[in-house]
């Protein structure tokens, strides 16, 4: 079995800058977060799931 240890989890990080090229000024990051999460999930439902 394949065990991940807890030093071995990755992330993927955005700076606020590279973000806010695709969102208005009065997103926080909050909402930002909100977003990009529903697009993605609305993304696979589109892609991985037809």
């Amino acid at each position: 079995m394949c065990e991940v240890k807890k030093g071995e989890i990755t992330r993927v990080a955005f700076t606020n800058e590279q973000l806010h090229k695709y969102f208005p000024n009065s997103y926080t990051p909050a909402m930002m977060k909100r977003e990009i999460l529903a697009l993605l999930k609305l993304w696979k439902k589109e892609s991985w799931e037809s």
